[in-house]
């Protein structure tokens, strides 16, 4: 290392940040705390007050540290870093550029099939408690799981165009970028065309198109993701430009940003890192990729700083206390298994086989197990961290594990393609016939909007509707615009005996969502008041669990029991 290093002999760039730093830790003080408070208040919540001013006082220190922390990386950087020639990737033919290009559109093109399903729960929740309220409250509040700040800001920007679905904009948009940051990945280590074939994978993975097609943190978290991870290669493998540790930094501080869990690929990364200084050829690249993620930490402590005191309040959120969380030594452990191969249920055979397939290649390739393991320790960290902690774990959180899905499956037809081309050939188009028919056959993820107008074309204008939920009253989104009201009736229906029997006239329709987690009162409750089924509405979330089911009141009068 060759210290010191100051602000005299500093590059341009490095004068630049610590301008830059300098103007955040200044403005985080310069701002009154009032204001601060002010900008974060929510409007609705409970004791918002009080919170507003400790989201203030947080995003002080953490706004500190992100700009304290663009004045001293850099520094480090160029002290650990040597002078050395930068290996840059070879230019391709205009035949692939035009073939990327076509992947880029067909990208978007795939993901606007399913755009207009209904909202699901999840994007109703954060809509209606975050989104709608603007920035500050977004930026500061986190007293749900369901605000995934980076894609409600986004959503929040994205209104004036549609709220249904215009808030599914950024995730459709995300959509190109997970797949150029794939083809770049995988080109660092492998050729053109099997940079095609990975980038090819990732738009076509129903996995992936379904996490663009919801206003949720997911594809963010994917494309962002993939972005860090191929700024990670690159340092690794010494190939990097000086500023990528910087664009390291953001991007993975946006992912983290974006979803939570997605923190974990940068465990995985640092992992790699730190596995890697072992070597003395490789200990100034590891050196540079461990600070680069310590660097990524510091921001996404500073991102999520005026949201951290939520995070520390409602902490006992994250623990499996109640035994009803997803585990994964069940239905949600196998989605994550057929989620690492691209596609959910059936779809995901073929796929699984070609995943296999590329795990195997990878063995005796230096190169390519190094990038399979900084695109994939995130898993098993992650995996490891829900055990060890009694956390609880959805599949989806783990969809940031994409870009090695697409990487694997294009080592895979590549290695095919050498031994048996027909074979390759016959492989992929079986895997792309089953993936196209998942996407345009599998049902909305939860056909809230479809159950709310069924019920508005059923009912008379007297009639009053309840619904069961686990908690937010989601289908009032839907029922306001159908010029109704919904009756809460407490978390899965715990209430729903008070509310029948203190609302006049009684409730006609009782609009029930994930019906497999309805209280046993609310059942007796129902049989008692002679509610008959009359549709269910199936959606793929929670692997089925997420229909929605409509009863309807029989208007003979209640048999003598």
């Amino acid at each position: 290392m060759t210290w010191p290093i100051t602000l005299a002999n500093a590059s341009r760039g490095t004068r630049f940040l610590t301008i830059v730093g300098l103007l955040i830790v200044v403005g985080a003080w310069m701002i009154p705390q009032a204001s601060l408070a002010e900008f974060f208040l929510h409007p609705v919540r409970a004791n918002a007050l009080t919170h507003a001013f400790e989201s203030a006082a947080a995003a002080r220190i953490g706004w500190t540290i992100i700009g304290l922390s663009f004045w001293l990386f850099p520094l480090v950087f160029r002290a650990i870093q040597p002078a050395h020639s930068i290996h840059n990737t070879p230019a391709f033919a205009s035949t692939f550029s035009r073939t990327l290009f076509v992947l880029l559109a067909l990208s978007i093109i795939v993901r606007l099939i399913r755009v207009n399903e209904s909202l699901w729960y999840d994007e109703i929740a954060a809509l209606a408690t975050y989104v709608m309220h603007g920035p500050g409250v977004i930026m500061g509040n986190a007293f749900t799981t369901a605000n995934h700040p980076l894609q409600s800001l986004l959503s929040w920007m994205s209104i004036p165009l549609s709220i249904d679905p215009g808030i599914r904009l950024p995730s459709i948009l995300a959509g190109p970028v997970a797949v150029y940051a794939t083809w770049k990945f995988t080109r660092q280590v492998a050729s053109e065309s099997i940079a095609l074939v990975s980038a090819g994978a990732i738009t076509c993975a129903p996995a992936a198109v379904f996490a663009s097609g919801e206003a949720r943190g997911y594809a963010l978290a994917i494309a962002l993701g993939a972005l860090a991870s191929c700024m990670m290669l690159s340092i690794l493998r010494q190939t990097h430009q000086k500023n990528t540790p910087l664009w390291y930094a953001l991007f993975m501080s946006l992912a983290t940003w974006a979803h939570l869990v997605t923190a974990l690929l940068a465990v995985g990364h640092l992992l790699v890192a730190l596995w890697l200084m072992r070597r003395k050829e490789q200990r100034t690249a590891s050196i540079t990729a461990f600070f680069a993620v310590i660097w990524a930490g510091f921001v996404s402590i500073g991102l999520w700083s005026p949201a951290l005191p939520d995070l520390f309040h409602s902490r006992d959120q994250f623990l499996a206390l109640t035994g009803n969380e997803p585990t994964l030594f069940g239905r949600e452990g196998a989605a994550l298994l057929e989620q690492l191969a691209g596609a959910y249920g059936w779809a995901a055979i073929p796929s699984a086989l070609l995943v296999i397939i590329g795990m195997a290649t990878t063995l005796r390739q230096p190169n390519l197990r190094l990038a399979l393991a900084v695109t994939a320790l995130g898993v098993p960290v992650a995996v490891l961290v829900a055990w060890l902690g009694n956390s609880w774990l959805y599949a989806r959180f783990i969809l940031f594990a994409m870009p090695a899905t697409a990487f694997l499956i294009s080592l895979a037809l590549a290695w095919l393609w050498k031994l048996r081309p027909w074979f390759a050939i016959t492989l992929a188009a079986i895997t792309f016939i089953m993936w196209s028919a998942d996407i345009l056959t599998r049902v909305p993820k939860q056909s809230l909007r479809e159950a709310i107008a069924f019920v508005a074309a059923q009912k008379s204008p007297q009639d009053t509707v309840v619904i069961i939920t686990p908690a937010d009253n989601v289908g009032q989104w839907y029922a306001l615009a159908n010029n109704f009201e919904l009756l809460p009736t407490g978390q899965n229906g715990s209430q729903l005996n008070e509310c029948l029997r203190l609302t006049h006239p009684t409730p006609k329709w009782v609009v029930v969502l994930y019906p497999h987690s309805i209280c046993e009162s609310a059942i007796g409750c129902m049989r008692l008041g002679d509610y008959k089924f009359a549709k269910s509405f199936p959606g793929w979330v929670d692997w089925g669990a997420g229909d929605i089911q409509v009863f309807q009141r029989d208007p003979s009068p209640p048999t003598t029991r």
